[in-house]
């Protein structure tokens, strides 16, 4: 059995292409932007993109 690995993607705004972003990083800045951060992850698996401050996150499929 192959286990598949989230891979989170970031955008700053104003930027059209999106990069890799490790998810430790990403679980850091959506802490430092969201009180709850669980609910946010939730949507983000869900696939929706989650804006954060001056950047957007998302999970890419």
């Amino acid at each position: 059995m192959q286990i598949k690995l989230t891979c989170f993607e970031v955008r700053k705004f104003g930027e059209e292409k999106w990069q890799e972003i490790p998810e430790r990083m990403v679980l850091e800045r959506l802490a430092d932007s969201y009180y709850l951060v669980t609910p946010i992850i939730t949507k983000m698996l869900q696939g929706n993109e989650i804006v954060a401050e001056t950047e957007i996150y998302r999970i890419r499929s």
